[in-house]
């Protein structure tokens, strides 16, 4: 059923860990919350009536590439209607971020709609399985912020192993025309957002796993059916249920994917 790749950095604590992801997304919604922004104006229609347009918060970078989370998003805009709070009210996001990449100073790709995220897994498991079943484990991880650490009091960074992005960009140099680590922290980039948006909406992201739990454990889903490891229709099933998320469950993660298990570990 596996590949046969193990890797120590993979292996997660036995147990549920939502609890252990709690106070970290509490923290980076926080601090994202407080980052600078271009206010539009009530009567905005689109984000070319933002001033000077968003501003850039870096949070993650390397030569020359640099990750970014902008302010405001297409979403923040006053008239925009396409979210739906807790009360299921249309509304807008005014916390709403854009994701995005620049290469030496300049806007770098497209920005991914998870259409395009969904397409790049299924291309990369027809190539290479192992290097699929590897970014599942990353990014079951990521949603509970398991490679994060704190760079600074109450800021939290991303910092997937080192040794696994390495096998993954010797498999596969890039996704999407990004390279594999740019990749990565371009998908942190969206579920951070995503956990943002919905503690903006009135969602308990923390209590019942919206946002970037749902977000990224909707990706190892379909990585797991990719593999052939899950039935589509149960797949298939799960996004109607969960109105265009399916996250797979913890314990089924942990049997899908045995590298996230090949040895006892605990953080607890």
């Amino acid at each position: 059923m596996s590949t046969g790749l193990t890797f120590k950095a993979l292996v997660v604590p036995d147990g549920k860990l939502g609890a252990y992801a709690k106070q970290r997304r509490v923290d980076a919604i926080s601090e994202a919350i407080s980052w600078p922004g271009q206010q539009a104006s009530p009567a905005a229609t689109s984000l070319l009536a933002v001033g000077e347009g968003p501003i850039l918060n870096e949070i993650w970078g390397r030569d020359e590439y640099v990750v970014y989370l902008a302010k405001p998003g297409k979403e923040a805009v006053p008239n925009y209607t396409g979210c739906r709070d807790r009360e299921g009210h249309s509304t807008n996001n005014p916390n709403d971020m854009l994701p995005c990449v620049y290469k030496n100073g300049v806007p770098f790709g497209k920005n991914l709609s998870f259409g395009d995220i969904f397409d790049e897994f299924f291309h990369l498991g027809s190539a290479d399985s192992a290097a699929l079943e590897l970014m599942g484990c990353l990014l079951f991880r990521a949603a509970f912020m398991l490679d994060h650490k704190e760079v600074s009091s109450g800021e939290w960074r991303y910092f997937p192993p080192p040794d696994v992005v390495a096998e993954l960009q010797r498999r596969t140099p890039q996704l999407a025309d990004y390279p594999i680590d740019v990749f990565l922290h371009l998908l942190e980039a969206i579920s951070w957002n995503e956990d943002v948006k919905y503690h903006t909406l009135g969602y308990e992201v923390t209590r019942n796993h919206v946002g970037r739990v749902n977000n990224l454990l909707t990706c190892v889903h379909l990585i797991a059916v990719h593999l052939r490891r899950v039935k589509f229709g149960d797949f298939a099933a799960a996004l109607v249920k969960g109105r265009g998320v399916g996250a797979i469950g913890q314990a089924k993660a942990r049997e899908v994917l045995p590298g996230l298990t090949h040895s006892t570990s605990s953080l607890f």
